[in-house]
C-alpha cells in the first residue's frame, strides 16, 4: 500500500505574510501612541499657547504612516513577493524615522531609539536584510547629524557615535537571532514530516499483514 502523504506545512510565503501582519500592528500601536502623547502636549498647553511646529509635523508624519499601514495591509493578501513588499515597509520606516529625527533635534533627538525599533523590524520580516537596515539607519542618522547647526562638536561627535554604534549592533544581534529561530524552525518541521511519515510507514505495514499481530510488555 502507498503510504498516506503527509500533512503540508505551512507555506513560507504564508509564513512571512503573518510576521509582517506582526510589524505592521506594532507599528500601528507605536503610532497611536505617539499620537496619544501629541494630543496630551496640546492639551496641556494653555489656550493662549501657539501649537508648535513640531507637534504639526508629529501629526503629519503619523498620519503619513497610518496611510501607508493601510496601503501596506490592502497590499499584502494580493502580492506574491512577500518579501519585496516587507523591505518597501522597512525602508518607508526608515525614511519616517529620518524625518521625525530630524524635526526634533537631530543627533540629540529623544526619537532615534526608533532606528532600533525598524532593525529589530526588519530581522523579524527580512532575516539577514535587517544588516542593510541598520547600514541605511546609520547612514541617514549620521547624514542628518553632520548637517545640525548650534550643537557642540564633541556632543555631536559623541551622540553620533554612539547611537551608530547602538544600531549596528543591533543589527548585528537581531541578524543573528533570527537567523537561529529560522534554523530551529526549519528543523522542528523537517523533524515534524519525518514523524509523520514513519507514523503513516508504520500503520501501512500493520495494515498490511496477513496474519494476527500480538504485541507483549513486561506485565
Amino acid at each position: 500500500m502507498t503510504p498516506a502523504a503527509p500533512e503540508r506545512a505551512l507555506p513560507f510565503a504564508d509564513a512571512e505574510r503573518k510576521r509582517l501582519t506582526w510589524v505592521m500592528l506594532f507599528r500601528v500601536g507605536l503610532v497611536t501612541l505617539l499620537l496619544a502623547s501629541a494630543l496630551a502636549a496640546e492639551i496641556g498647553a494653555t489656550s493662549g499657547e501657539e501649537t508648535s511646529p513640531v507637534v504639526v509635523a508629529l501629526f503629519a508624519l503619523i498620519v503619513a504612516t497610518y496611510s501607508l499601514t493601510i496601503g501596506f495591509a490592502l497590499l499584502l493578501p494580493r502580492v506574491e513577493h512577500v518579501g519585496r513588499l516587507a523591505g518597501v515597509q522597512v525602508g518607508s520606516d526608515l525614511v519616517l524615522t529620518t524625518l521625525l529625527v530630524h524635526l526634533t533635534g537631530g543627533a540629540e533627538s529623544a526619537f532615534a531609539f526608533m532606528y532600533i525599533l525598524v532593525i529589530v523590524g526588519a530581522a523579524f520580516v527580512l532575516g539577514r536584510g535587517a544588516l542593510v537596515a541598520a547600514a541605511a539607519a546609520v547612514l541617514l542618522y549620521v547624514a542628518d547629524g553632520v548637517g545640525a547647526s548650534g550643537v557642540p562638536l564633541r556632543t555631536l561627535i559623541r551622540s553620533l557615535a554612539v547611537n551608530a554604534v547602538a544600531f549596528a549592533a543591533t543589527g548585528a544581534l537581531a541578524t543573528r537571532l533570527s537567523t537561529e529561530l529560522l534554523r530551529a524552525g526549519e528543523h522542528i518541521a523537517s523533524q515534524g514530516l519525518k514523524l509523520r511519515d514513519l507514523a503513516a510507514l508504520h500503520q501501512d505495514v500493520i495494515r498490511g499483514l496477513t496474519s494476527g499481530l500480538v504485541t507483549v510488555g513486561r506485565d
